[in-house]
């Protein structure tokens, strides 16, 4: 599946899904994760430009908690992707619906102030 090559970094299987019409907005029914979210996580700046670039939404949301694929990145330290998805049009006023933080609050208590800086530069 589409989500599975995003969590493992597979740009060729994400390539040729995209390629053969999959959407790149395919997510998971049961959590709401979506491809992008899951290559935000995990750090693969290939896929997640590639899955922008076929029209991937940045803001779609998890089901239990409202974070987004802009949070996942901030508290993982993946500046280039953070910088991707706000080029994109990622929201940064967001909040995650269980602690009440943005990604800019979660970058901060993750240990990443230059991202934290990065997203506020966005307001």
């Amino acid at each position: 599946s589409i989500l599975n090559a995003a969590k493992s970094g597979d740009v060729a299987t994400i390539k040729s899904l995209v390629n053969s019409g999959k959407k790149a907005n395919n997510m998971d029914l049961d959590t709401g994760e979506s491809a992008l979210m899951a290559a935000a996580k995990g750090g693969h700046v290939n896929i997640v430009t590639l899955l922008l670039e076929r029209g991937a939404d940045p803001n779609k949301t998890l089901y239990a908690n409202g974070e987004t694929a802009l949070m996942m990145a901030s508290r993982a330290g993946h500046k280039d992707i953070v910088r991707h998805l706000l080029k994109k049009g990622a929201k940064i006023h967001f909040k995650n619906a269980e602690t009440g933080e943005t990604a800019a609050d979660i970058a901060k208590k993750a240990g990443y102030p230059e991202i934290a800086d990065l997203i506020t530069e966005k307001s």
